[in-house]
């Protein structure tokens, strides 16, 4: 699938006002091929070079009915110019890329037919005249070399990281408050591994415990922290799960606690919601943001071979 149809497919929102009209706009124009177009801003930047990436802003609309708008997602949609590619694609979007440069804001419309057909690679969907046209008005706003761009992707996602990190440790410290309160409410003998996750020994098990890369079967009653409903157990299946510990295959609390216990082991979890499923919601059982409390018993345990 092409760069170009999965940015025209997927909607994105990205902040963006598109620039009014003003003395650089033009009257309506048509190119050889028949596309009628009219700038709504000239910019003055250079003409982008082969494999230079364009950062666009788009919407489009059948009549009056906005399809697509990129709005609030807090980046540009990226583009990437192919010379060989786009010069072969007279009549269509493609046609109108390959004349925008820094700056420009342009108003077209692309035949539905040609647009969904070669573009979209899909049938015009049925609530949209095949012989109608798809306005267009798109916006460049800035064009960078392909390294320019991808350095700047990956101090992006290092900062998203970073802020994803703080805010994680935040919640856990504010969380481990409320769960410390209801382990004195409650007089539990609970224990907390480095990373936050309170465990409760209630039978200690064998005296081996299970490592990363070893294989568990755990019998478990999943709880809410904040009204103790249950929302789901393995004890009432008749049957335990088994995961690889320290393979993501489960919560990192699990991960993390289930190595707390011995074989035969039985006892508690109080895992803060950063460890659990953190700002996402589960369906309507778990909400975003949840403390979760699991009663479990770690039935067996095996080593894996090595591979």
């Amino acid at each position: 699938m092409s760069n170009l149809r999965i940015l025209l497919l997927v909607t994105l929102f990205i902040p963006f006002t598109f620039m009014s009209c003003d003395s650089n706009s033009g009257s309506e124009q048509t190119t050889s091929s028949g596309i009628k177009y009219k700038y709504l801003n000239k910019g003055d930047g250079e003409q982008p070079k082969d494999g230079d990436i364009l950062l666009l802003n788009m919407q489009y609309y059948t009549g009056d009915s906005l399809l697509f708008d990129s709005n609030s997602q807090g980046a540009a949609m990226p583009l990437q110019k192919s010379d060989s590619l786009w010069s072969s694609k007279e009549g269509s979007i493609e046609e109108m890329f390959k004349m925008m440069r820094k700056g420009d804001s342009l108003e077209f419309f692309i035949n539905a037919t040609v647009l969904f057909n070669e573009t979209f690679m899909m049938e015009v969907p049925e609530f949209i005249e095949e012989d109608s046209d798809i306005k267009f008005i798109v916006g460049v706003e800035d064009v960078e070399d392909e390294d320019t761009y991808m350095e700047r992707q990956m101090e992006r996602m290092q900062r998203n990281q970073a802020e994803q990190a703080e805010r994680r440790e935040e919640t856990i410290a504010n969380e481990v408050r409320e769960i410390e309160e209801y382990i004195k409410d409650n007089k539990l003998d609970a224990q907390m591994t480095s990373s936050g996750v309170y465990y409760v020994v209630e039978k200690a098990g064998s005296n081996n415990t299970p490592e990363t890369g070893d294989l568990v079967s755990v019998h478990y009653t999943g709880k809410l922290f904040s009204n103790g409903e249950v929302f789901d157990s393995s004890v009432e299946r008749g049957e335990p799960i088994q995961f690889t510990i320290g393979m993501g295959e489960v919560i990192r609390g699990w991960d993390e606690g289930i190595g707390m216990f011995g074989k035969g082991g039985k006892g508690q979890l109080i895992i803060p919601s950063p460890l659990a499923y953190g700002e996402q919601a589960r369906g309507d059982v778990i909400p975003a943001n949840s403390i979760l409390v699991f009663d479990i018993e770690l039935v067996d345990f095996e080593k894996q071979p090595a591979q």
